[in-house]
């Protein structure tokens, strides 16, 4: 179930368990728990892709999957994101959102991007 999910929304789950919350709960209770999240988030997941070159025309792009965190703002891998040119969020219905690099956890190589419209968030 977890390689299925993507690694990006599986720590967003987690980290969205308030602290405490899982105190005396079993392990198949805590994956039903994040197994309900991941449900309710299916229009969350995202596709991330990220322009890099000089003098904004691209020379190449990467992609990577991410999660909307809330109406404005994406959490994703790290794929160099900061020395991108440019980075399109492309949303579960179509529709696309230019973003821009917040900051990023070298320890754990997820990255904030800022969306340049709210979206609905699921």
């Amino acid at each position: 179930m977890w390689r299925a999910v993507g690694l990006p929304l599986l720590c967003v789950a987690l980290l969205r368990i308030p602290c405490g919350a899982t105190d005396g709960m079993s392990l198949g209770a805590l994956e039903e728990e994040v197994q309900a999240m991941l449900q309710a988030w299916h229009g969350g997941v995202v596709r991330v892709v990220s322009h890099h070159g000089s003098d904004g025309s691209p020379v190449h792009s990467r992609v990577a999957s991410g999660v909307v965190w809330d109406r404005r703002h994406v959490v994703t891998f790290d794929a160099d994101l900061a020395e991108a040119t440019r980075v399109d969020v492309w949303l579960a219905d179509g529709t696309r959102a230019v973003a821009d690099f917040v900051g990023a956890d070298p320890l754990t190589g997820l990255a904030v991007l800022a969306m340049d419209q709210p979206v609905a968030f699921p």
